[in-house]
């Protein structure tokens, strides 16, 4: 810093939100991903130290750099508009309250289909003319069976993007670590863990990015190695 109140403060570390988070959950291989559920989700799948320029509608960027010296690694990215917002809208509009005790009301949707965009599509479609469609609705259809469904949904977009990620790179997802507010909701339902059968791991966003943070401007400023970094990175948790 050259002015300010931190004059002559090093800046020892700069990351993005969600490649923070890919870091945080120690996907440091290529084909390790990352998925968090917040108002929106978002996918990082690791390609490693070769960028893939996706053909499927993805975002290629770059995942990380940790130390000067190091190669960057780079990483495909896939978001769905719409997850903890969904929930917003069945609360606020249509009344539907215990997420939960809908979810085990029910075993399964009652064959309704909703897809929750409202407004666009994003990966892997990329459509902004696009609305909410809920088909296959009938008398007996219910909210619990709107609500087990709404979970699916999210669940469904979720696979769209992961199997664009694994047609880009010609490689399966080998593990899927997931994070976020609305991920136990999807773990909840079952639907998630069918439609996405790959080892999964769950953890906090705020513990990752701090840890991540953490290690990050250690190495920066000398504090330890890249080599003790990976040991603290690997065991820390």
């Amino acid at each position: 810093m050259t002015s300010g109140p931190f004059i002559n403060t090093p800046i020892s570390g700069c990351i993005g939100d969600h490649q923070g988070a890919l870091l945080g959950q120690l996907c440091f291989t290529a084909g390790q991903a990352k998925c968090t559920f917040g108002s929106n989700c978002f996918l990082l799948y690791n390609t490693g130290r070769k960028p893939v320029i996706s053909t499927q509608g993805l975002l290629t960027t770059v995942a990380y750099k940790i130390g000067k010296h190091s190669d960057p690694i780079y990483a495909l990215e896939g978001s769905v508009l719409i997850a903890e917002y969904t929930f917003e809208w069945l609360k606020d509009n249509l009344w539907i309250m215990d997420i939960y005790k809908s979810i085990e009301a029910v075993e399964n949707t009652n064959n309704i289909h909703f897809i929750p965009t409202f407004s666009e599509l994003y990966a892997p479609f990329w459509k902004t003319d696009t609305d909410g469609k809920c088909i296959g609705v009938i008398m007996e259809t219910t909210e619990t069976h709107l609500m087990r469904e709404t979970l699916e949904g999210i669940c469904f977009q979720t696979k769209n993007v992961l199997q664009s990620m694994q047609s880009d790179t010609g490689h399966p997802v080998v593990a899927l670590n997931v994070d976020g507010g609305v991920m136990m909701k999807c773990i909840y339902s079952g639907n998630f863990n069918d439609s996405h059968k790959k080892r999964k791991k769950l953890m906090g966003s705020a513990k990752e990015k701090t840890f991540i943070s953490v290690i990050d401007k250690g190495i920066a400023s000398s504090v330890y190695t890249r080599r003790e970094a990976n040991v603290i990175m690997l065991e820390g948790k």
